[in-house]
């Protein structure tokens, strides 16, 4: 996260928080860098009262993100741990590298849903049809006392949108249109354009160790399965910003 005297921003992973955060320290040179991936509820008792803002991205176009960057492949005692993970093949062995697209959304429903660091994080619904990783990671970066309000939805909660009760107040910048959302966002802060004007102008920044992607469609990474497979698992996520299930 990055503490400014104005707000403060939440880095969910795999979004363009890399980016905000760069474009953040160029205005606030004198704002505070803590857990880079820190929560809503991690947050300082002292900058409680900020504003909070964050950025959202499409499940779809980031699911591809997170597989291409890698991040999985190379850190998987952060998730389930090796044994877990090799233990959904049925050799027990798998050169990771080969692992396609399709499966790897597979994979993170059994293996990265539910783990950290090796062992089960507490997150387990048993009242609702199986919700997916990223939804859970919502859960936990935005909401007041996480784990109880994601084991606890019910369908008819997410029908409701009840649970919504239980979110901190954020605003959410998006993916797509990222340099125009935070240009808007930190014009409402006594920015002139003139200081601000640098955010539209630039250029996508990736994390350390991270390789561009040629082809920014999506869509050509999904079959039919994988497609209904996270539009199902994402559904509280697209109810609840339609105009990403408006693009599926």
């Amino acid at each position: 996260m990055f503490i400014t005297p104005d707000f403060v921003f939440v880095h969910m992973p795999k979004t363009g928080g890399t980016f905000v955060t760069k474009m953040l320290k160029k205005l606030y040179p004198d704002g505070i860098e803590l857990d880079k991936h820190g929560t809503c509820s991690d947050i300082p008792h002292k900058y409680a009262h900020l504003p909070i803002v964050s950025v959202l991205r499409n499940p779809f176009d980031r699911y591809v993100s997170q597989y291409f960057y890698g991040w999985w492949q190379r850190n998987l005692e952060l998730y389930c741990g090796r044994e877990h993970f090799y233990a959904h093949f049925e050799d027990g062995k798998q050169n990771i590298e080969k692992i396609e697209f399709e499966y790897f959304v597979y994979l993170t429903d059994k293996c990265f849903k539910g783990f950290y660091q090796g062992e089960p994080n507490g997150y387990h619904n048993k009242s609702a049809a199986p919700l997916g990783w990223h939804t859970e990671q919502y859960f936990r970066f935005f909401f007041r006392e996480p784990k109880n309000t994601f084991n606890q939805l019910t369908e008819a909660d997410i029908q409701s949108k009840a649970f919504i009760e239980q979110q901190y107040p954020v605003t959410f910048m998006f993916n797509e249109t990222l340099n125009q959302d935070l240009h808007q966002f930190l014009s409402a802060f006594g920015h002139s354009a003139q200081d601000l004007a640098f955010i539209i102008q630039s250029d996508r920044i990736l994390p350390d160790g991270g390789q561009p992607r040629n082809d920014r469609d999506w869509r050509k990474h999904y079959t039919d399965v994988s497609l209904t497979f996270v539009a199902q698992r994402e559904r509280i996520l697209f109810d609840l910003y339609s105009h990403y299930k408006e693009v599926a």
